[in-house]
């Protein structure tokens, strides 16, 4: 029902399209529907590029079996570039940016436009 409900409010198909996943607090399921709705909509054909942006508790890379050593507190620090991008199926085209390696100020490396930024230039690059 809520990819239905996304789906209908989606309706350029070639428009880039964001959704933020969040919620208050630990353990209310945030990054498993992350998870779930990348994995619907890239079996719908759609492209899809999930950002595990929790960099204080992060699971993306458990969820999806990745290695977490270097992710998207590497990018935005400039220690790593879009070659850390994994792709999770060869037919499918989602693809997951790890958080990474915890860094000591993670709402630093999340405030302005840099996130935003990095999500625009992967997502442009993406096959």
């Amino acid at each position: 029902m809520l990819r239905s409900q996304i789906s209908l409010r989606w309706t350029h198909p070639k428009e880039r399209k964001s959704l933020v996943i969040a919620s208050a607090g630990r353990g209310e399921g945030r990054s498993w529907l992350a998870a779930n709705l990348a994995t619907v909509f890239a079996q719908m054909g759609e492209r899809v590029l999930l950002i595990d942006a929790d960099l204080r508790h992060p699971r993306q890379h458990e969820l999806f079996n990745l290695n977490n050593s270097v992710g998207l507190s590497a990018l935005l620090t400039g220690r790593a570039g879009r070659e850390i991008v994994v792709r999770i199926h060869p037919k499918l085209r989602l693809f997951v940016l790890p958080a990474g390696l915890l860094p000591p100020n993670p709402q630093e490396l999340l405030v302005g436009r840099c996130l935003i930024w990095c999500s625009t230039c992967l997502l442009a690059n993406m096959i």
